[in-house]
């Protein structure tokens, strides 16, 4: 995934994954409860109904985000589904072991403030080992020289996510939630130490690896209709919670979208059309799954496989329907990307992105001037003598900007952990495969667009701007 589109909208993904899971457990907790109550359907107690709430909240868009790329969506629309999936899988599985903890001892307030104190701690542990083994890696790839020899330092990228995972798991943490966090810092600061071939050739191989994992996972669901003793008995509570699932999921986003769009400019507001794919993406899967299979050794047998079943037929319903119909609503909403969203500079400035929240900045970048003749004056409108307020910001920031994380970022993490060389390449917004094709196409006697390639004795490749012009237009690329 894109970083700079995940990081843009990282305030909706938060609200999203964190409140809106919340939101959603408790809503399909209450029609449980209150179907169970009334009569209507199996009855449970009110903690055990959260639990379930808990894991089936955990969405798992695997099959649209696979059409999403294969049908080259709008890129903020997947950042939203890829990002809210990522850590609301993370939330669910906090809070489906919160509820647990409640539900072995007897319900008060100081259990109440225990479980949320459990809920933080479990969060906090695991973001501390994730950020903790990214930059380990970092580490080890800038000073072992790890560039010269690619099958080693594709072992280290391998290695330090499954090490942080293990390692929370084994410390009873969020294994996903610091295998995540190891994954953005490693993107951000082991990436550039690996060599030109190690950036082009390990993301295939982890979306290989990914392939494999998510064929493997829905094979394993389909054996477990028949492998595993099931409760079909209780057709009621299966219709009611399916859709209790998509009115949760309806409450989940659109009122939390619209309070994020309240606090956006106008122009970075979330689409209608957004916010209707965001609910209809609202898969069950992998998370809901595991979290059901672990229920039935988690609470008594009975509740368990009640549990089971019912998420084996949302999720079935959810993949074959939902996910079956997305390719026709994405054409439906007109929701493929423009020729102007597809860009290959993803990576530029997206800590200001961070810095700034959902707005980023953009209230001084509400109008994007056409390119000059050249092509390369891309300054943005709305400041004197032609210059972006980004580059202003450069010159004089303000006494906030002195201390944002950027800053920090930019003059002591970047440095510490990567190589220079490597961190402008990363910074600049280009590829590897990006730097090279500009290289062949670029007119000039060396055919190198203005930038020169010097290549050390270990393959590194070391990238310095020659043209003033092209590194200006470079640094005022608006977002």
């Amino acid at each position: 995934m894109r970083p700079r589109p995940f990081f843009h909208n990282f305030g909706a993904i938060c609200t999203l994954a964190f409140v809106g899971t919340f939101v959603s457990a408790l809503s399909i907790a209450l029609v449980m409860w209150v179907a169970g109550a009334v009569g209507m359907t199996y009855s449970f107690s009110f903690v055990e109904c959260m639990i379930y709430g808990s894991l089936i909240s955990a969405t798992d868009p695997v099959t649209v985000l696979a059409i999403f790329q294969s049908m080259n969506v709008q890129p903020d629309l997947y950042a939203l589904v890829f990002g809210e999936s990522v850590l609301n899988d993370a939330v669910a599985i906090v809070l489906y072991r919160t509820m647990l903890t409640i539900r072995s001892s007897e319900f008060t307030m100081g259990v109440l403030l225990n479980a949320v104190a459990y809920f933080g701690v479990i969060f906090a542990g695991s973001f501390v080992i994730g950020v903790a083994c990214g930059l380990a890696s970092a580490l080890l790839l800038k000073h072992s020289h790890m560039h010269e020899m690619e099958a080693s330092e594709a072992c280290v990228v391998v290695i330090f996510p499954f090490l942080a995972y293990s390692l929370s798991q084994y410390l009873a943490l969020s294994g996903i939630v610091s295998i995540l966090f190891c994954g953005i810092v490693m993107a951000h600061y082991a990436k550039p130490n690996l060599s030109v071939r190690g950036q082009e050739a390990l993301p295939y191989f982890f979306r290989t690896l990914a392939s494999l994992a998510e064929t493997f996972v829905f094979v394993y669901m389909g054996a477990t209709v028949f492998l595993q003793r099931q409760e079909w008995s209780h057709v009621a509570l299966t219709l009611v919670i399916l859709l209790a699932v998509l009115g949760a999921r309806a409450l989940q986003v659109y009122p939390l979208t619209a309070a994020v769009n309240k606090i956006r400019l106008p122009s970075r507001r979330i689409p209608r059309s957004h916010k209707f794919m965001l609910w209809f993406a609202g898969l069950r899967g992998a998370i809901a799954f595991a979290l059901s299979l672990e229920s039935v050794r988690d609470i008594d047998e009975e509740t368990g496989r009640i549990f089971l079943t019912t998420t084996l037929f949302v999720v079935m319903f959810t993949v074959l329907g939902v996910g079956g119909a997305t390719g026709h609503m994405v054409d439906k909403l007109k929701l493929r990307a423009r020729p102007e969203d597809d860009v290959d500079n993803d990576d530029v400035e997206m800590l200001d992105d961070l810095d700034d929240g959902d707005d980023a900045g953009n209230g001084a970048l509400n109008g994007v001037a056409a390119p000059s003749e050249g092509g390369a004056d891309l300054s943005v409108s709305g400041s004197e003598g032609g210059e972006s307020p980004r580059r202003l910001r450069r010159g004089a920031p303000s006494r906030s900007q002195n201390f944002s994380f950027k800053r920090l970022d930019e003059f002591v993490l970047t440095p510490m952990f990567t190589h220079k060389q490597g961190a402008e390449l990363e910074m600049s917004g280009l590829s590897p495969r990006a730097t090279r094709e500009r290289a062949k196409t670029a007119p000039g006697g060396s055919g190198d667009g203005g930038v020169n390639h010097s290549t050390d004795g270990g393959g590194s490749v070391a990238v310095a701007p020659a043209a003033p012009r092209e590194a200006a237009a470079m640094n005022e690329v608006p977002l």
